[in-house]
């Protein structure tokens, strides 16, 4: 018994473990036993909020946060051996999308744009499309006044001027007020 307990100590202290042996071990079963129970008392005071209730139960335990989905694999195993019932199921996440790409790709992106209503695909405008739509002569006449003819105006927001110029401005000269704008959209 002594052996368990040490070896139990090294797995929760030590970093040269591996994920995958922490993850698997049979000594973790009653960390992420009393994950449940403290979900299942987390739950009959606050309903409705499955997997965040999971996840303050794994904190309170002292599991890290990725254990989330462990748990939550013992509680489904324990619901389908019937020793709880169906109602306290949590949604697993991976059911919300079929074929759901890996997060943070570019494919995903583009799925979640287009499950997404109302989503529009930004960014897909070329430099010489913006520059053809975005590079206007200037109707202001305290613009006129001081020489001004032309005017890049504001993407979002087209009565804005980005910058005033007394001859039609070059693409190049275009692009790099874009990346000059830009930088202070996004802190580049």
């Amino acid at each position: 018994m002594k052996k368990f307990r040490h070896l139990r100590k090294e797995i929760d202290e030590s970093n040269v473990i591996t994920r995958a042996i922490h993850r698997y071990s049979p000594l973790m079963k009653p960390k992420y036993m009393s994950a449940i129970r403290h979900y299942l008392n987390l739950r009959r005071k606050e309903s409705g909020q499955g997997r965040s209730l999971v996840t303050k139960a794994v904190r309170h335990v002292g599991l890290e946060p990725r254990d989330t989905d462990h748990v939550i694999h013992h509680l489904h195993n324990m619901i389908k051996n019937k020793k709880l019932p169906n109602h306290l199921a949590v949604e697993s996440t991976d059911q919300w999308y079929k074929e759901q790409p890996e997060w943070g790709t570019k494919a995903s992106s583009k799925k979640a744009r287009k499950v997404t209503p109302g989503q529009q695909n930004e960014g897909s405008e070329s430099w010489e499309a913006g520059y053809k739509r975005r590079v206007v002569k200037t109707t202001d006449a305290d613009h006129k006044q001081k020489g001004y003819n032309w005017r890049i105006k504001g993407k979002d927001r087209p009565e804005i001027s980005i910058k005033l110029y007394k001859e039609k401005p070059s693409q190049a000269e275009f692009n790099k007020q874009m990346k000059r704008v830009a930088g202070h959209e996004f802190g580049g």
